[in-house]
């Protein structure tokens, strides 16, 4: 539409209007027969008619008997309403508004009633389901007739309605989730926040300034130029801000926050604004204090127990060494003037004795292991000693259960080796015990030792 037509179509007034329209209506009932032509104030009418961009429709009341609006019926319509109605123009003029449409009337006759009764244009938005768009309409009256304008805003509608939708499950999950959402126009110094804001900082939303100030007068002393410094960078690079930072309510309580924010470009004002979320976590960050004070004393804890373990293995070790040694003491000078079973009664403390220090040993080693001490001291071994040595220790307990205790090698002649003597005899009496343990009675536990690749041995 050019401004000159535009300029034109402002000056009409309603007479000229009335005047047109009639004058439409004489020229549609005679110009099958007779097309007269048209005058050049008419042909520039008949130009911006035709190539107005939204829809224009002409229609005349029909009244029933009592003089109340029944219908009306179409004069003219523009190619814009074809498109828009998907009807073809012939097709539809003189037809009423029931006749086009199946709701037509019934839809609009409120707002040709008012605009009758006023006697004034009137706008207004609506969705007409005959042809399913959402309509921004204006009707004008003059005499018996009135003309419409309309412009589909379906996609505008659709747009607003998804955006509306977003918006309210954004601000569902917010609420949902206690989340904290604040805006800060950047020029203004404006500062806008949403109730899960002033309840996280403990403040009553009528005292708030609106201002930045809202935000820093509650962080923590700590932390206070760190976090300003940081937004200061954001602004400057326009990168996002992810952090942790702690804030002093009103009443004095500590509270650590999460915050994420972005600086954004206003299109309409190109003024610069941060949005940003805040999150309570001082339930975790309690939480994760705890564990971490659980943690520490379980290691102080653990490492009384270690201590403790050490001292008893001392403790033991000292009058199990008295007892094998006045043991061993007593079968070198008297073995001659025992009886047969007095020596093996002898022997049995000997074994047994042996086998309780290596216990107090195992403890003793468990202390240092968890203690991280724990030395290896390395020395050539005769395998077939230690063997026949761990058979002999282990003899009291089996005999106990009347299992058989078999030592076996291949080749007969093991290689020496190079290990710690004491852990050596630990891991053979281990596998013993449990083979002894975990036997049924009158049964046989095997112990063998063969070369499996030069250098190296399998127990």
């Amino acid at each position: 539409m050019t401004d000159p037509e535009t300029a034109e179509h402002a000056r009409l007034t309603r007479e000229e209007l009335i005047e047109r329209v009639q004058s439409l209506e004489r020229r549609l009932s005679v110009e099958a027969a007779a097309p007269t032509p048209r005058s050049m104030s008419e042909e520039k009418y008949h130009n911006l008619f035709t190539n107005m961009v939204e829809e224009v429709h002409f229609w005349k009341l029909v009244r029933d008997g009592s003089g109340y609006i029944k219908t009306w019926r179409l004069v003219d319509i523009n190619p814009a309403t074809e498109r828009s109605w998907g009807r073809v123009r012939a097709e539809v003029i003189g037809r009423t508004a029931d006749e086009i449409f199946d709701t037509a009337t019934a839809h609009f006759m409120p707002i040709v009633t008012k605009i009758f009764e006023d006697g004034e244009p009137y706008s207004w938005e609506t969705y007409f389901p005959d042809i399913d768009q959402y309509m921004r309409m204006t009707s004008v009256p003059f005499g018996e007739y009135f003309f419409t304008t309309g412009f589909n805003i379906s996609e505008i509608k659709k747009s607003s309605l998804k955006q509306e939708k977003l918006s309210m499950m954004a601000r569902m999950a917010t609420e949902a989730s206690d989340i904290g959402v604040w805006e800060l126009d950047l020029e203004t110094g404006r500062l806008t926040w949403n109730e899960h804001m002033s309840r996280i900082f403990g403040t009553d939303p009528e005292t708030l300034t609106n201002t930045a100030q809202d935000w820093s007068d509650r962080l923590h002393p700590d932390d206070k130029q760190e976090m300003l410094d940081k937004l200061e960078s954001c602004v400057e690079t326009g990168e996002n801000f992810v952090g942790n930072f702690r804030i002093i309510t009103p009443s004095g309580e500590t509270r650590f926050i999460k915050a994420r924010s972005e600086v954004l470009k206003s299109e309409i004002s190109q003024s610069l604004i941060m949005i940003g979320t805040n999150i309570d976590i001082t339930e975790q960050e309690t939480l994760i204090d705890d564990l971490r004070e659980s943690r520490e004393m379980a290691t102080i804890s653990n490492a009384a127990k270690s201590e403790f373990l050490a001292s008893m293995s001392h403790e033991l070790r000292t009058p199990m060494n008295a007892v094998l040694g006045y043991s061993q003491m007593l079968q070198l000078t008297a073995n001659d003037r025992l009886s047969a079973k007095e020596k093996q009664y002898l022997d049995y403390i000997l074994q047994s004795g042996q086998h309780l220090l290596a216990l107090i040993n195992d403890v003793l080693d468990l202390s240092q292991i968890e203690a991280g001490r724990l030395e290896v001291d390395e020395e050539e071994l005769d395998l077939l000693e230690i063997l026949a040595q761990a058979e002999s220790v282990i003899q009291p307990i089996s005999k106990q259960k009347a299992v058989t205790i078999r030592v076996s090698s291949a080749p007969s002649c093991l290689p020496h080796i190079r290990s710690d003597r004491i852990r050596v005899n630990q891991i053979l009496l281990n596998l013993l015990s449990n083979g002894v343990k975990y036997t049924p009675e009158g049964g046989q536990v095997t112990l063998s030792a063969r070369i499996v690749a030069p250098q190296r041995v399998r127990l």
